[in-house]
């Protein structure tokens, strides 16, 4: 691949930088649209805190369907966020509609239904039995749907029960909420607001259409079938994937850095698929390698995966890709498995001819786990790169070597590994357990190196913004909370 193209190839994973605010607005124009289409003639009279609960649950609700479009893969969404920023954004607002939610009817139970014009006095909403009904459904199986996919890991529900559980309940709480909200609001019910619901819940409802039954028909026509399992390291596979014969999976492309769901079955029609980072570059194409680690369900029978196997990728997915950003050097940090995009990275710059400099920090539990040794010699040879191992248990494998550094990768060990004149003007990647990515981001914090000069992919989160990057996405979603809870206060006090 020549410079232009690599440039090219690397540009097109890069948004516009009016992209994100743009799609920011928007989600939160759509938010605030029902305040915005809501006939204040038809709450005259009521009570500001009827008013408040009104404005809460049409806010909390459109945010709700939104959140089916987050979670819906699409790439136009994702692309220019980063799917992983994209999905936590999904969970943070899920915490924002759960509370608006929860609350609005206590507003309409606790609050006396006599209005502040004299003599007047309006009904509660929700005073017929069915429409009563369907609201206390939708929130009974909304509060259900937010504790699991919170308390998942702790009570051990498998990936494939949890997400068939999450999808029929959000479509339960949008068809439910939808006949409650038409039937029991007071602004809800007419004109261009109940057109706005009904096209609202009708696209909320596509984006499961299109996940459980279009998605597997395009895989349908783009099936691959396993070539090779091979163990790579202790507790690691690498499995390669080519496309069937006349397939559409010829055709599929990818960026170095990104993953793709990974489905094994006879058909496409199956909940039982799992992420996994591609660790082949595309130059490799149209054979995919994906490197697996033993870590429970799936992946501890990987090794029994045999060729032949049907398989169905859903993606490229991510945005941990190269780019083409003036960069002094490149430095690759990997925890475990998470040199598995770090090496298509790699595996992608050597097949370009990268000329400056790489170096590569490979962190991992014992030296005997350390995969692609050899590869990664011939890589030193080939092109300018330094690898350090950094090793947190002493193994049985001998170390004499000044590359091999006793781990974990502290603030110490990074800044041994990093360039003399400083890593500020360097790309940083970095992939690994999230704690390690946490311990990374703030040692190249305290290096001075820029948040855009660093890049990682997570898809396990804490609560607590331990980083500037997850800081800025919680801030990002406290401050549209703050947008539609003052716009919800604004429509109650009009």
């Amino acid at each position: 691949m020549s410079r232009d193209a690599a440039a090219s190839h690397r540009s097109a994973t890069q948004a516009p930088p009016y992209l994100i605010p743009a799609l920011l607005g928007l989600y939160t124009l759509f938010a605030l649209l029902p305040l915005l289409l809501a006939d204040t003639g038809a709450g005259v009279g009521l009570h500001f805190w009827h008013k408040l609960g009104n404005g809460l649950a049409m806010a909390g609700f459109a945010l709700l369907l939104a959140e089916f479009i987050l979670s819906g893969r699409f790439r136009g969404v994702t692309a220019p966020i980063g799917i992983d920023v994209t999905l936590r954004f999904h969970q943070l607002m899920g915490h924002t509609v759960l509370v608006l939610l929860l609350i609005h009817p206590y507003l309409y139970a606790l609050i006396p239904a006599a209005t502040q014009a004299p003599g007047v006095v309006v009904p509660a909403p929700s005073s017929g039995l069915a429409e009563g009904l369907t609201g206390v459904i939708a929130w009974l199986v909304l509060g259900t749907v937010v504790l699991l996919a919170i308390a998942r890991d702790m009570i051990g529900l498998g990936y494939e029960r949890w997400r068939l559980v999450h999808g029929v309940g959000a479509a339960v709480v949008a068809v439910f909420g939808l006949h409650h909200t038409l039937e029991a609001g007071v602004y809800s019910g007419q004109g261009l607001l109940a057109a706005f619901w009904v096209l609202a819940v009708a696209a909320a409802l596509f984006t499961l259409v299109h996940a459980y039954w279009l998605v597997p028909r395009r895989q349908a026509r783009a099936a691959w079938r396993i070539k090779a399992v091979e163990q790579s390291g202790p507790g690691y596979w690498d499995v390669t994937v080519e496309p069937e014969a006349d397939s559409q999976a010829r055709q599929f492309r990818f960026h170095a850095g990104q993953f793709a769901w990974l489905k094994v079955a006879g058909h496409p029609y199956t909940l039982k698929e799992h992420p996994f980072s591609i660790a082949s570059s595309p130059a490799a194409l149209p054979e995919v390698v994906f490197t697996i680690k033993e870590a429970g369900d799936f992946t501890n029978t990987v090794g029994e995966l045999q060729p032949g196997q049907r398989a169905y990728l859903d993606g490229p997915h991510g945005h941990f890709v190269l780019d083409d950003r003036p960069a002094a050097g490149i430095m690759l940090i990997a925890g475990g498995v998470g040199i598995a995009p770090i090496m298509s990275l790699l595996r992608e710059l050597r097949a370009q001819g990268e000329q400056r400099p790489v170096r590569l920090v490979y962190g991992v539990r014992r030296l005997e786990e350390a995969l692609f040794r050899e590869e990664l010699a011939a890589a030193e040879e080939a092109m300018d790169l330094q690898v350090f191992l950094v090793v947190d248990e002493p193994g049985d494998e001998p170390v004499d070597d000044p590359k091999v550094l006793r781990g974990p990768v502290t603030r110490e060990v990074l800044h041994h590994c990093l360039p003399e004149r400083g890593a500020a003007d360097w790309v940083h990647y970095i992939c690994g357990p999230p704690a390690m990515i946490d311990s990374v981001e703030n040692s190249l914090e305290a290096e001075q190196v820029p948040l855009e000069h660093i890049r990682s992919e997570r898809f396990r989160y804490t609560y607590h913004a331990s980083t500037r990057r997850s800081r800025r996405i919680m801030a990002v979603w406290a401050g549209v909370t703050a947008i539609v809870v003052v716009a919800v206060l604004l429509f109650a006090l009009v």
